[in-house]
């Protein structure tokens, strides 16, 4: 548990709050999770490089899903819900 707050704060950089990879939801420290651009189960690693900050619905919605495929498809589902 420690090797993973260690490794938000890394990726927090400093600051109080970031926003999730996908949905650019406000997150703090304590509700972030962090999220394997490349799965563990398809060969990624829990390295820096390998890591982004996003919220508990967005990685668990995203599984094991290809990042950037995600990343788009929640980024049209967002115009879709603000053109409405």
């Amino acid at each position: 548990m420690k090797n993973k707050r260690k490794m938000k704060l890394l990726l927090f950089g400093g600051h109080a709050t970031r926003r999730c990879c996908f949905c650019r939801r406000p997150l703090t420290l304590g509700i972030a999770t962090l999220d394997h651009v490349v799965p563990l189960s398809k060969g990624g690693g829990s390295s820096r490089g390998n890591l982004r900050i996003s919220c508990g619905p967005c990685n668990n919605d995203r599984g094991d899903q290809n990042f950037e495929e995600y990343r788009k498809k929640q980024q049209s589902l967002r115009e879709r819900c603000l053109a409405r």
